[in-house]
């Protein structure tokens, strides 16, 4: 029998982001074997709130500060990962 996905999980290089920067985002699928599958490419993104931040095949691009969730989801399967957007340091 072949393996069929199981769960997924998506994972962000980075759970805090500075305003203006990006960050990678991964859709890893588990399949029934215990093997994982990256999908990152192959899944169905979005956000919770696309005034803070847009994704795009995995990359985030910050848009203003505030948190949001990235989305993905893949064949019937879905998850997420908080993201937090940090304002600009001021200069000094």
């Amino acid at each position: 029998m072949n393996p069929t996905p199981a769960s997924m999980t998506v994972a962000c290089d980075a759970t805090t982001i500075v305003l203006s920067f990006q960050a990678r985002c991964r859709a890893t699928v588990a399949l029934t074997d215990g093997s994982t599958q990256d999908q990152t490419a192959a899944a169905q993104w979005s956000t919770s709130n696309p005034t803070i931040a847009a994704v795009s095949g995995g990359l985030v691009t910050t848009l203003a500060p505030g948190s949001v969730d990235v989305r993905a989801s893949y064949q019937m399967l879905a998850a997420a990962q908080q993201l937090t957007i940090a304002p600009l340091p001021p200069r000094p």
